[in-house]
């Protein structure tokens, strides 16, 4: 016999007033309502699944609540939701949250059995503290669920499923990178892994080093995965608000490109305004759907050797320069105007963007004096259409990426060994940055 599941979204717990059982009257105290199970759960429909049993009692604070909660109902008609072992280990208010901290049998439910435990706890907790918001954690931190009245509602026919892991990106606080944050949860069978991933992102990042890089009052109108490509589709305000600023912009469109293409299925996201397609985000094009872009995931993890710098790329709309925060990796051996150069190269810019050094450049030798940094590419350098505007947009790449660096003051380059082989652009002096 298939069985009944309780999916994360409640009230029905509230409406179950058929189902009270009665209450002692001969203990002194105040009532309290408990939560369980009826003891054959696995046979009823869902919303005869769950039971009150009040109680009159005397108790002091939540911890004594959830101590006499989880020593197991009274009445022989309920059971426990709960494994043996299952204790709340802490009880902590960050930012004023109500946050459970579960010992590890708690977690060892899984589908059906985790969704009931989730519900009887929240309901119980709700009942007595008042509050909107519980927030369940594992002893190590690594499982997180929030849980909200009218978040629970029974489903027939939705699959047993366990608790899912859902990865989230939010600015770091130098907004320079985009750090990830985990979010798990079982969800409905009305409710898409992306549509929670999106609302999700919408309510900002627990963690207080990270924020949002959405705009504020970002509205979603719609979300859906056709042939891998999720469908997003954002109101006006996600357009008209957007960030001033280059980075700002690139963060908020990989905040949900990252998020969305990190759940199993979706390799790239299409973004549209209001239903109808859309074709830029300020000067970042959307026209075509956006894949995964991994450069801008941080953290920078200097104790494995990596550098935060900034690989200058070109926007295409203003063939401007942009600066493309970027970890590189430098060896022991290896020195840090050579790592960024290498790099450079080889680097990969976001959508909207290009590299203005020709594609196959190689590095031929580099060198320090002082400040000053010698630099020698391949031939392959010279731009394969020789336009001026080619000729500054390569010259400026590589000048301002290395003078950036707090170590290198100016830049000579040569190109084979030469320094008169380019047309429009006098390298035969040091650069001291970008030459437009």
């Amino acid at each position: 016999m298939r069985r009944r599941v309780i999916a994360l979204i409640t009230a029905f717990c509230l409406v179950l007033s058929g189902c009270a059982v009665a209450a002692r009257s001969d203990a002194s105290g105040e009532p309290l309502t408990f939560y369980y199970l009826m003891r054959d759960a696995e046979q009823l429909r869902g919303e005869e699944a769950v039971a009150s049993e009040t109680r009159i009692a005397s108790v002091l604070s939540l911890w004594d609540l959830i101590d006499l909660y989880l020593k197991g109902p009274e009445d022989e008609t309920l059971r426990s939701p709960f494994p043996a072992g299952t204790a709340v280990r802490d009880i902590q208010y960050p930012d004023g949250v109500l946050t459970l901290h579960m010992s590890g049998a708690f977690f060892t439910l899984t589908g059906v059995e985790l969704s009931l435990a989730c519900c009887c706890l929240a309901d119980t907790v709700f009942a007595y503290t008042g509050r909107e918001a519980v927030v369940l954690l594992d002893e190590t931190e690594s499982i997180r669920m929030e849980l909200r009245p009218g978040q629970f509602v029974l489903s027939d026919d939705m699959p047993v499923g366990a608790s899912e892991a859902y990865t989230l990106y939010f600015a770091d606080s130098q907004k320079r990178y985009l750090v990830g944050e985990t979010r798990s949860a079982i969800l409905s069978h009305s409710d898409s892994e992306a549509s929670f991933v999106v609302r999700k992102l919408l309510e900002g990042p627990e963690n207080r080093q990270l924020s949002s890089a959405l705009p504020e009052n970002t509205e979603v109108l719609a979300v859906r995965v056709e042939d891998g490509v999720c469908i997003l589709d954002l109101a006006r305000g996600f357009y008209e608000n957007r960030p001033q600023d280059l980075t700002g912009c690139y963060l908020a469109i990989y905040s949900l490109v990252n998020s969305l293409t990190a759940l199993e299925g979706v390799e790239a996201v299409r973004f549209l305004e209001d239903g109808a397609a859309v074709e830029r985000y300020g000067d970042f094009a959307l026209g075509d759907p956006i894949a995964r872009y991994g450069e801008c995931i941080g953290p920078v993890r200097t104790a494995s050797g990596e550098i935060d710098v900034n690989m200058y790329v070109c926007v295409e709309a203003t063939d401007q320069l942009f600066a493309v925060p970027c970890r590189v990796k430098q060896t022991v051996s290896e020195p840090l105007a050579e790592a960024v150069v290498t790099r450079l190269l080889s680097f990969e810019p976001p959508v909207g963007c290009y590299a203005p050094i020709p594609y196959g450049t190689e590095l031929l030798s580099i060198s320090m004096s002082g400040t000053t940094c010698y630099v020698d590419l391949s031939e392959r350098f010279y731009p394969q259409e020789d336009t001026e505007a080619a000729e500054k947009a390569a010259v400026s790449a590589l000048a301002a990426t290395l003078t950036d660096l707090s170590e290198i003051d100016a830049v000579v380059l040569t190109v084979g060994g030469d320094s008169g082989g380019l047309q429009y652009v006098d390298i035969s002096h040091p650069l001291t940055g970008a030459i437009f």
